[in-house]
């Protein structure tokens, strides 16, 4: 089973700072470099990027500040009016310049249409949080609704709750018949 850690930081002052992969920014596990920036602007930035891993501890160091993401279970309510909308990644493919696209649908169980406005519950990590996802949210199961680039890492949609993550994993390819 795979799982989404996001991360971000809290720069304190005025100036923006520099810090390479290396020993004060690196990952415990996998590998040192798992997308994580190395320009940090000033301001407390909630989601920057995100990893995918196994749900077992995968600790960022971060010059000399520490931060452990595991698997976190989320407790899901029964009493829900509305069905959440599932993102679903539909496949990626290269963009011929060493880059990836990746294509998205979703699937709406209601039998009307929902609205979820880009922000909070409906955005995308890394930065831009709107990549031309849709807002409105028709019944049924839509493919193929929008494409957006990414470059490396995890690109992760967050909408509505749930989650749909782009990597360049050959099993995420798109198939042409």
């Amino acid at each position: 089973m795979s799982y989404v850690a996001l991360f971000g930081y809290d720069l304190q002052g005025e100036e923006s700072m520099q810090v390479p992969i290396g020993a004060e920014n690196r990952f415990s596990r996998y590998r040192e470099d798992l997308g994580q920036p190395t320009t940090f602007e000033p301001g407390n930035r909630r989601v920057v990027f995100a990893v995918v891993f196994d749900g077992l501890p995968l600790t960022w160091t971060l010059s000399g500040q520490t931060i452990t993401a595991h698997a976190n279970y989320p407790i899901r309510c029964g009493s829900d009016a509305v069905t959440r909308i599932q993102p679903i990644l539909e496949c990626t493919l290269p963009d011929g310049n060493g880059a990836s696209i990746a294509r998205f649908g979703y699937r709406n169980d209601n039998a009307f249409n929902v609205a979820v406005p880009v922000w909070w519950r409906n955005f995308f990590v890394p930065r831009p949080i709107q990549r031309g996802q849709p807002v409105v949210f028709a019944p049924g199961r839509h493919r193929n609704v929008f494409e957006t680039g990414f470059s490396q890492g995890a690109l992760v949609w967050l909408l509505d709750g749930r989650i749909a993550v782009a990597t360049n994993s050959p099993v995420q390819a798109c198939r042409f018949n």
